[in-house]
């Protein structure tokens, strides 16, 4: 491993691998093709571990994390479930890949757009609103609660000088006071990069008290991770 674990092997970003980290992929995966290979010419495979299969799942490793049954998920073309249509102006689910390396969200590229969005309310929930951030044409947006919720009102800026395009995630507290919240994003008029494109690529809700550990609802995830993994975010938090 290197000297310094994580941080050596992805980019600034802490998402994507530098070329260490894609060396150290590589040997992974070809560890273990090679490993599987050796052991079943060992150890050919029997009758008993095709019934190991049906085996059910080990516990979770952190006691009670178990998986929640109101999560939601919404990526891609599953985007449209969440869209209230008669709401929203000027946005539009695309493909901004290829057919075979699909980039798929909700985009709007100028002003104004008003898109409401609504999803399934717990009692206190953590609503993830992925987005693409990049270094060219990207705007700023306003997030707010409208109807059956109540958050604070919040603003994200796509806009990075980092020469990448990556999805980053906007953590939001939303309170529900009905079964169904509803959720607005905004395009403002000022913008750092000349630009007002603003593409949602997911939509995440989860009980806010499943989350695992406190996440800054003011921090983009990729950097939450980078202080998780190096050590920063054990600092800020520790108790006295």
């Amino acid at each position: 491993m290197t000297p310094h674990g994580w941080i050596d092997i992805v980019t600034p970003d802490m998402v994507h691998p530098n070329n260490v980290g894609h060396r150290a992929l590589l040997d992974m995966f070809m560890w273990l093709v090679l490993q599987t290979a050796v052991d079943l010419a060992l150890t050919p495979l029997a009758r008993t571990d095709a019934e190991l299969i049906w085996r059910p799942l080990p516990p979770p490793l952190h006691p009670g994390n178990w998986e929640e049954s109101s999560q939601l998920c919404l990526v891609e073309e599953g985007l449209g479930q969440a869209v209230q249509a008669e709401r929203s102006t000027g946005w539009q689910l695309v493909n901004e890949g290829t057919a075979e390396k699909r980039k798929i969200g909700s985009s709007r590229q100028q002003l104004p757009a008003r898109p409401g969005t609504a999803a399934p309310a717990a009692a206190s929930a953590g609503v993830a609103i992925g987005y693409l951030q990049s270094y060219t044409h990207m705007g700023t947006v306003l997030v707010e609660c409208i109807k059956g919720c109540t958050c604070p009102a919040q603003e994200v800026d796509a806009h990075h000088t980092q020469r990448t395009s990556t999805t980053f995630i906007k953590l939001i507290k939303v309170n529900a006071t009905e079964v169904v919240c509803t959720m607005q994003v905004t395009v403002l008029p000022r913008t750092s990069s000349g630009g007002y494109k603003f593409k949602v690529t997911a939509l995440m809700v989860a009980p806010f008290d499943s989350l695992g550990f406190h996440w800054s609802e003011n921090t983009a995830a990729q950097w939450e991770v980078h202080d998780l993994l190096s050590g920063v975010y054990d600092k800020k938090h520790r108790q006295p």
